[in-house]
């Protein structure tokens, strides 16, 4: 993260999330556009909705910004592979996943806005 809103034991479970979502130990993080659009969204978060002292809220904010890099991903796959795809009668798999995925996002930040608005 962009600026020290973390102490470490909560640092330590981010970095569990960020290997859960493949982003293991390399020695190039900071040249990753997306492990760097992770850490800049996710001090985004927290810093705009005022999580900075929760533990909670920390780690919502760390899952909400790898699923939207998830999101940005998958939905450059589907618009590489067919312009046409909304369209199809045949919907492929992904499309599922990714309908899935924005849930999930929906999800979390209906929690983090709940978790602002009882502040």
């Amino acid at each position: 993260m962009t600026r020290q809103t973390v102490d470490f034991p909560i640092k330590r479970i981010l970095v569990q999330l960020d290997k859960m979502r493949g982003c293991h130990d390399c020695k190039d993080k900071k040249g990753c556009d997306r492990y760097t659009f992770v850490n800049d969204a996710t001090s985004a978060i927290i810093e705009e909705n005022g999580l900075e002292e929760s533990f909670l809220g920390q780690v919502l904010a760390r899952n909400l910004s790898w699923a939207i890099a998830d999101e940005a991903f998958l939905s450059g796959m589907m618009i590489e592979g067919d312009d046409e795809i909304y369209y199809d009668e045949d919907v492929p798999p992904l499309f599922y996943v990714l309908e899935s995925l924005r849930e999930h996002m929906r999800e979390l930040a209906k929690i983090i806005l709940e978790m602002r608005e009882q502040d």
